[in-house]
C-alpha cells in the first residue's frame, strides 16, 4: 500500500481506538474543502508530522508532548514499530512561505521531512541527548497500529507522500539536528 497526500485518515478506526486529535484534524480538514468547494475558493492544505524545535509558545503542544514523555523515561513498548513523519518547526514555516508564494500550489501536501520508525526514532534522541536515560526499544514487539488512511500501518509500506511539495522546492532538512 502506497501512502501520499491523497491517504485519509480513517475516522471509525480513530474513533474505535478513542484517537481524538487526529479524527478531529481529519474532521477539521474535510469540513475546510466542502467549505471551499461550496463557495468557490481556492485551498492549499499543509500537513505536518511530529513538529519539533523551538518554541514560541508558553504552553507544549502534542509533538513535543510525545518527545517530552519520551524523555522522562516512559516505556514504549506498545509502540515501538508503528512509524511517523517528523519535520522541524522552521521548515514548516519555510513550506507555508513557499507554498503561499508558488501559484502552482494547490491541494493537499504532507511536511515532513522522513518516515521513521519510532525504535529509529528513540535511537536517534538517544544520540543526540545521551545525557537522558531513554526506554529501550524492542523492534520485535507489536505495535498499536495507527489510524494513517484505511489501513493500519504496517511494515512494510511504502510511503511517497513528499513528493508535491518537494517538487515545489521545499527540503526538510533540521529535524535529525540537535539546535
Amino acid at each position: 500500500m502506497a501512502y501520499n497526500e491523497d491517504s485519509w485518515t480513517d475516522i471509525d478506526h480513530c474513533k474505535k481506538l478513542e484517537l481524538w486529535y487526529p479524527a478531529a484534524k481529519t474532521l477539521a480538514e474535510r469540513a475546510a474543502w466542502e467549505f471551499a468547494a461550496k463557495e468557490g475558493l481556492d485551498v492549499v492544505v499543509i500537513n505536518p508530522g511530529l513538529v519539533f524545535g523551538p518554541m514560541l509558545q508558553p504552553a507544549i503542544g502534542v509533538s513535543l508532548a510525545i518527545l517530552l514523555h519520551l524523555l522522562q523515561g516512559s516505556d514504549v513498548g506498545a509502540i515501538a514499530n508503528s512509524h511517523m513523519g517528523c519535520v522541524d518547526v522552521r521548515d514548516v514555516a519555510l513550506a507555508h512561505i513557499l507554498l503561499y508564494e508558488k501559484p502552482a500550489a494547490q491541494g493537499r501536501h504532507l511536511c515532513v521531512e522522513a518516515i521513521t520508525s519510532w525504535c529509529d526514532f528513540v535511537a536517534k534522541i538517544a544520540e543526540l541527548y545521551p545525557e537522558f536515560q531513554l526506554p529501550r526499544c524492542d523492534k520485535n514487539l507489536r505495535y498499536v497500529p495507527l489510524c494513517f488512511s484505511n489501513h493500519m500501518m504496517m511494515v512494510p509500506y511504502v510511503f511517497t507522500g513528499i513528493q508535491r511539495i518537494n517538487n515545489l522546492g521545499w527540503l526538510g532538512q533540521r529535524v535529525h539536528q540537535k539546535n
